[in-house]
C-alpha cells in the first residue's frame, strides 16, 4: 500500500512476505513495566499484524 506512517519498517513487511513459518508479529511498548513479559509469556499484550 506504500503509506508513508507505517509503525514498522517496510523491511519487516517484506520478511513477512516471504517467511515460511512465521505470518504474524506483535508490537508492544516495551517501556511499559511487565509488557514484554506478559508478551513471552503468552499472554495478548499492543497489537498483532498477519501477513
Amino acid at each position: 500500500m506504500n503509506l508513508p506512517d507505517l509503525v514498522v519498517e517496510e523491511a519487516v513487511l517484506d520478511l513477512m512476505e516471504n517467511a515460511e513459518h512465521r505470518r504474524s508479529i506483535q508490537i508492544i511498548n516495551g517501556l511499559v513495566k511487565g509488557n514484554l513479559t506478559k508478551a513471552l509469556n503468552g499472554e495478548q499484550v499492543g497489537t498483532i499484524i498477519t501477513a
